[in-house]
C-alpha cells in the first residue's frame, strides 16, 4: 500500500499487501459500465483538503515531528455516505487521492465506529453485490485500523487501532454477505509497516471466544487465526506450537506447520511425522499435515515423508508435488527406486505415479505395461490419459482395448472405465478424429451393457457417456440401467 504521506506511517510492505485485496473490492454494476471503483471520484461530491499530505511535505532531509490529525466536526449520515463513495472511487495508485478520501474517517474518533454501524445489517447494501458505499466502508475500516495500530506513526490518529479491530471482529456476525467475507479476507491479509499481521497474536483469545460463541461463523474466525499464525515472527515458535499441540483445529495446524516448514523444515518434519503416525490421529489432522508438507516442505523431503504414508485420498498432495519445481523428477526417482525393490510398497508406487501427470507418454506406458501391481498399472493409465499434454491416438486406444480383452493383464474394469473416460474427453477436446472418439464411446457402451460387470462399474461407464451421446440416447441408457 503506497500512500503519499502514509508511507512513513505504515511502510511499503503494509501498503503493498493491501492494494491487490482492496482493488478486488469492486461493485459489479459499476464495473459493468466500464468504470472501476478505484477510478475518479464523482465531481459532485464535496472535496476534502489534503491536510495530512500538506503537513507531511517537509523539505528534503528535514526531520518530521508528530503532526496530529486536525479536529473536524462529525459528518452527518448523508455526508458520511458521500465520503464512503469517494473513498471507494479513489484510485489506489494515487496516494494523494486516497489520503484525501480517507481523512474524513480519521477524526473525530467515533467516525469509524459509525461506519461499522452503517455496514452492519446490510445498511449500506443496494443489492446482491458490494455497493460503492460498502467498498468504501471496507477500505476505511482496514486502512484506519492499520493507521491506529502503528505505534511509531509520525502522524498519530485519535483512536486505538486494536480497539477498532476488536470492534470489527465482534461486529462480523451482523455484517451481511458478501461484505462479511470481503472484510475477513482484508483483515486476514493486512500487515503493518513491519510486516506483522494486523490481526496479531493479541487477538487469539478474542478470536477463540468469538469462534465458540458463533459456531456458524467458526470458519471465518479460524481463517483469521490461521492468518495470524502464518504471519507470526519466524523466531517465535510459541504461537505456532500452541496450535500444533491443539490438534482439534486441523486448519490451524496446517497454517502453523506450513510456516514452520519454511523456517525449520527438519524440526517441522520430525514433528509432522510423529503427529501423523500417532495412534488415534484423526483423518482431518493427517490431511492437514500431508497437505502442508506437500505444498511447503522441500520437494525431496516431502516425497520421502508422503510416500510411506500414501493413501488414495492423497491424490491432491501428490499432484501438488508433481507441479512444484523439481517435484516431477523426485516423484519419478522415488518410483523407480521402489521398483528396484520388486513388489515393495504398492500403495506408495501408485500414489507416486498419480502425481506424475506431466511425465512422458512412453514412460507411463512402460509403467502401465510392466509394473508388477495391477493397481499401479491402472493408475499409470489414468495419469497418462489425464495429462495436460496427452495426445490420444489409435495405437494407445488399441493398447487400452487389449487390457479390456485380456484379463490376465490384471486391470480392473472400473479403472479401464476411468482411463476411457479421460481418453474420450481429451479426444473430444482436440476434435481432430471423430472415428477415434466413436470407438472410445463404443468401448464405454460395451462396458455399460456388460451385465457381468459389477453395478458400480456399469454406473461409472454410464457417467462417462454423458456428453458423448445425444441427450435422448443418454436418457434411454439411464432407463436401460
Amino acid at each position: 500500500m503506497k500512500l503519499h504521506s502514509f508511507v512513513p506511517l505504515l511502510g511499503l510492505a503494509a501498503i503493498g499487501a493491501l492494494v491487490l485485496a482492496l482493488t478486488r473490492c469492486r461493485a459489479p454494476a459499476q464495473a459493468a459500465e466500464g468504470a472501476a471503483l478505484d477510478g475518479p471520484s464523482a465531481a459532485s461530491e464535496p472535496q476534502v483538503a489534503p491536510t495530512l499530505a500538506a503537513a507531511s511535505e517537509a523539505a528534503p532531509g528535514a526531520s518530521r515531528a508528530p503532526v496530529p490529525i486536525e479536529p473536524r466536526p462529525a459528518l452527518d449520515e448523508s455526508g458520511l455516505r458521500a465520503a464512503l463513495r469517494r473513498l471507494a472511487g479513489a484510485e489506489l495508485g494515487d496516494s494523494a487521492a486516497v489520503e484525501a478520501a480517507l481523512l474524513p474517517f480519521l477524526a473525530p474518533p467515533s467516525t469509524l465506529s459509525t461506519v461499522l454501524a452503517l455496514l452492519e445489517h446490510g445498511g449500506l447494501a443496494d443489492g446482491s453485490h458490494l455497493s460503492l458505499e460498502e467498498v468504501g466502508a471496507l477500505r476505511a475500516l482496514v486502512l484506519g485500523a492499520l493507521l491506529g495500530s502503528d505505534p511509531e506513526a509520525e502522524v498519530p490518529v485519535p483512536f486505538d487501532g486494536h480497539g477498532l479491530v476488536l470492534e470489527v471482529l465482534e461486529g462480523l456476525p451482523v455484517v451481511l454477505e458478501p461484505a462479511r467475507e470481503a472484510l475477513v479476507d482484508l483483515l486476514a491479509g493486512a500487515n503493518d509497516g513491519r510486516g506483522e499481521p494486523l490481526v496479531d497474536a493479541s487477538f487469539v483469545a478474542d478470536l477463540e471466544r468469538l469462534r465458540d460463541a458463533y459456531p456458524e461463523l467458526a470458519e471465518l474466525y479460524e481463517r483469521l487465526l490461521a492468518a495470524l499464525v502464518g504471519g507470526s515472527d519466524p523466531e517465535d515458535l510459541a504461537l505456532r506450537m500452541r496450535y500444533m499441540i491443539d490438534t482439534e483445529n486441523p486448519s490451524l495446524v496446517a497454517a502453523a506447520l506450513a510456516r514452520w516448514l519454511e523456517q525449520d523444515p527438519e524440526a517441522a518434519l520430525a514433528w509432522a511425522a510423529g503427529t501423523f503416525d500417532e495412534q488415534g490421529a484423526s483423518f482431518e489432522l493427517q490431511r492437514a499435515i500431508s497437505g502442508a508438507v506437500a505444498q511447503t516442505a522441500p520437494v525431496e523431503e516431502a516425497v520421502r515423508f508422503l510416500a510411506p504414508r500414501a493413501r488414495r485420498e492423497m491424490l491432491g498432495e501428490f499432484l501438488s508435488l508433481g507441479g512444484r519445481k523439481g517435484g516431477l523428477e523426485v516423484l519419478r526417482e522415488e518410483y523407480w527406486s521402489l521398483r528396484i525393490l520388486g513388489g515393495a510398497d504398492e500403495r506408495a508406487r501408485r500414489m507416486l505415479v498419480s502425481g506424475m501427470i506431466d511425465t512422458q507418454t512412453d514412460e507411463l506406458l512402460a509403467i502401465a505395461g510392466e509394473d508388477p501391481s495391477a493397481t499401479v498399472r491402472s493408475q499409470a493409465w489414468i495419469t497418462l490419459t489425464a495429462g495436460r499434454d496427452f495426445q490420444p491416438n489409435r495405437a494407445i486406444l488399441e493398447r487400452l482395448r487389449e487390457t479390456r480383452e485380456r484379463p490376465e493383464l490384471g486391470l480392473e474394469p472400473g479403472e479401464i472405465v476411468l482411463a476411457l473416460g479421460n481418453f474420450a474427453r481429451q479426444t473430444q477436446r482436440l476434435g481432430q478424429d471423430p472415428e477415434l472418439l466413436a470407438d472410445t464411446r463404443s468401448m464405454l457402451l460395451e462396458l455399460f451393457r456388460d451385465r457381468s460387470q459389477p453395478d458400480w462399474v456399469r454406473q461409472r461407464a454410464l457417467e462417462k457417456l454423458e456428453g458423448l451421446v445425444p441427450d435422448d440416447e443418454f436418457a434411454r441408457l439411464r432407463e436401460e440401467r
